[in-house]
Parts: structure tokens; C-alpha cells; sequence
């Protein structure tokens, strides 16, 4: 969710998603496929916490997969939902995924600070 003069917004997942195009669902997913791969369980005072990363490193060897990538990256950028914090390290929308692990001001900043 976004917080512009106390109104807070956020991104519709579903939305998002149903207007996307065949390049930007790639992008999408194939980053959003690494942050799956990053989860890992901790125990914390006798419960499980899921744990995952957010910025993940993409590196796509096939040229034709890569100029796919790069589109739907560009595209996704203007629509704030991806964006590359450094390169070949990208992070989705925290406005988009939902946060269980109280992490979300965390990721919101590394987010306004990759602008």
C-alpha cells in the first residue's frame, strides 16, 4: 500500500496482472519465481516465520528471453510495479505482495529510494 497525504493505495494484483502483456507477465513471473525459490523457515519463540527475499538477482543467458524480459521490464517500470534497484537485481511492488513478516516500511524504502 501507498501512503500519498494519508490516503493509502495500493496495487490490485488481479488487476494488475489481467492487463499485462505476454512480455510483462515474463518479466513478472520470472522474477517473482526467485523470490519464491528464496523462502525459508525460521523458528521464532516456538512458531515458524516465513522468510523470503525481496530484490533478487535475474540473469537470462537466451537473447530472445532477455529483450522479452527487458520489454516487459520497461513496461512494468512505467507502471510502477517492478523496478531494478541495482543492476541485474530487481524487486516488485511491496504495495503489491502482501507482508506477513512486519518488513513492509523496510521494503517500502529501499523501494522509494530506488526512484
Amino acid at each position: 500500500m501507498k501512503k500519498d497525504n494519508n490516503i493509502i493505495q495500493t496495487i490490485d494484483i488481479v488487476d494488475a496482472m489481467a492487463e499485462m502483456t505476454s512480455a510483462e507477465i515474463f518479466c513478472f513471473k520470472t522474477i517473482y519465481d526467485k523470490v519464491k525459490k528464496s523462502i525459508r523457515y525460521t523458528e521464532d519463540c516456538g512458531r515458524y516465520k516465513c522468510k523470503f527475499d525481496y530484490i533478487v538477482k535475474i540473469s537470462i543467458k537466451d537473447k530472445q528471453n532477455q529483450k522479452k524480459f527487458l520489454s516487459g521490464f520497461k513496461s512494468l517500470e512505467s507502471k510502477d510495479i517492478i523496478r531494478r534497484i541495482k543492476r541485474g537485481y530487481y524487486m516488485i511492488s511491496p504495495y503489491m505482495l502482501i507482508d506477513s513478516n512486519g518488513v513492509q516500511e523496510y521494503n517500502e524504502k529501499i523501494w522509494n529510494d530506488a526512484k
